[in-house]
């Protein structure tokens, strides 16, 4: 097996091992053993993965939200012990909505603000983020020149938002979700994908448009926009923070 061709394995291996016995990622794994430019690129992508395992593990909830919320309802039971209850009562109504309305908004500013996030392009980002590696055709190119590839494969729709077409493409492929079908690239930086689909038949509006959203979710860091009708998503093993990072970096932001 050539090195590139087992760079271009590795690189979309997944790092659970699930992918280890696949016949071409094992052959790689057997390269890497012999070749120690090749062993030490897979070692550093193996730490890079682990450390972005852990930075996911260490995330956790602002702590102010469960301060926020308790603090409200301590005073709601403080005003149940100094005014009678009663559903009659209009004061009693107007604390007790209000109340909610502070649960309510609270747990979408601290908990649910992924939630924003289209759960359907979650849905295909989970999807595509499980692809092995030998369902995808490799091909190198820059991602602005694959639409003829796509176009090809009977999907018209594909582009690149400006500022990512020098993104390194090292595999392509057409999957279904929902019955649909989504271009989905494998990018050698940070094991990345980008993905391109239509917005309508999925639900999906990313308001407004040419603008990112972004969340993380099932171990990724997701980055999503619409164009035209035209979704276009970014996915990899990684932080919130790291997203905006490189949206920033290729001149998204």
């Amino acid at each position: 097996m050539n090195l590139k061709l087992a760079r271009q394995a590795l690189a979309l291996r997944r790092p659970n091992g699930e992918d280890n016995e696949i016949p071409l990622v094992k052959k790689a794994l057997a390269a890497a053993k012999s070749e120690p430019d090749l062993a030490s690129w897979l070692a550093a992508q193996d730490a890079q993965d682990a450390a972005g395992t852990a930075a996911l593990q260490a995330l956790a909830l602002p702590p102010q939200a469960d301060t926020d919320v308790a603090d409200a309802a301590h005073a709601f039971s403080q005003h149940h012990d100094s005014h009678r209850f009663s559903v009659r009562n209009p004061a009693t109504l107007a604390v007790a909505l209000g109340f909610l309305l502070l649960i309510g908004v609270l747990t979408w500013h601290f908990l649910g603000q992924a939630g924003v996030f289209p759960e359907e392009a979650i849905k295909i980002a989970t999807a595509g983020s499980g692809a092995r590696p030998d369902q995808f055709d490799p091909l190198e190119q820059k991602a602005g020149q694959l639409q003829d590839w796509f176009m090809l494969k009977g999907f018209d729709n594909f582009r690149v938002p400006p500022g990512l077409e020098n993104l390194d493409v090292i595999g392509v492929r057409l999957f279904k979700s929902e019955n649909e079908w989504v271009a989905q690239a494998a990018v050698a930086e940070n094991t990345m994908f980008f993905y391109c689909f239509p917005s309508q038949p999925f639900g999906i509006e990313v308001r407004p448009e040419k603008s990112w959203r972004v969340t993380e979710a099932e171990r990724m860091a997701l980055a999503i926009r619409e164009e035209g009708g035209v979704c276009f998503m970014i996915s990899f093993r990684g932080t919130r923070a790291q997203m905006e990072q490189f949206l920033h970096r290729t001149g998204q932001r």
